[in-house]
């Protein structure tokens, strides 16, 4: 929250009013736990004890995911609306030349209009389940390929790789900004997306090929 405003979704239930309340709250804990480092560095001199717990999964029983060729997934909340909008012309290029492609969308309805023009009526959304039916959904959607593109802002920098977690759970080759915690990532074999200079993001399928290879 002390980063909200560079994230006008968050923006919108940060209100200063509740950014004060959450600080003193902070103030009065024994101790104060965060999944990231970035958020443990905020914490600190505001919290008497602070400890990172980073986030993890119960692999063993996160239900694995089936390969469907074409099919781009991406899974979040409303929240990751600007962060989406970062694929919009490469997906748009992808749409264009394959014909076989098409995206699923998990949990954001609808999804913002840059990325409906992209995808040419090749689109699918899974609107929000319950979180304990979640991992479920997630798996039985298939994919190719599942992306997680992020904004380079304050906002995402603390936020937990877990996304990347889920989709690798699943067993989907995972193309993702080098952001955060995603960076981190790069060293254990999960391929990273780039940014471009003219907006896009990177050749999805391209990468999405080598990172089923390697996956």
């Amino acid at each position: 929250f002390w980063a909200a405003g560079s994230n006008p979704a968050a923006s919108a239930y940060c209100t200063p009013e509740r950014v004060r309340a959450m600080w003193a709250m902070v103030a009065l804990a024994d101790a104060g736990t965060t999944t990231t480092g970035r958020m443990a560095d905020a914490l600190r001199g505001r919290a008497r004890r602070v400890a990172v717990l980073p986030n993890g999964l119960p692999a063993a029983m996160w239900p694995r995911g089936r390969r469907v060729p074409g099919r781009i997934l991406w899974a979040g909340s409303p929240s990751h609306g600007r962060d989406l909008d970062l694929v919009a012309r490469a997906l748009r290029r992808v749409f264009d030349g394959h014909p076989e492609a098409h995206l699923a969308i998990f949990g954001m309805d609808p999804p913002p209009q840059q990325i409906v023009d992209a995808c040419r009526g090749r689109l699918g959304v899974q609107a929000f389940v319950e979180f304990e039916e979640y991992p479920d959904v997630l798996a039985r959607m298939g994919a190719q390929v599942a992306i997680a593109p992020l904004e380079d802002t304050p906002w995402n920098e603390g936020k937990s790789a877990i996304k990347a977690l889920e989709y690798a759970a699943c067993g989907y080759p995972a193309l993702l900004s080098p952001v955060g915690e995603y960076a981190a990532l790069a060293g254990q074999g999960l391929p990273l997306g780039e940014t471009v200079a003219d907006g896009g993001w990177f050749p999805i399928p391209t990468r999405s090929h080598s990172a089923a290879a390697s996956a």
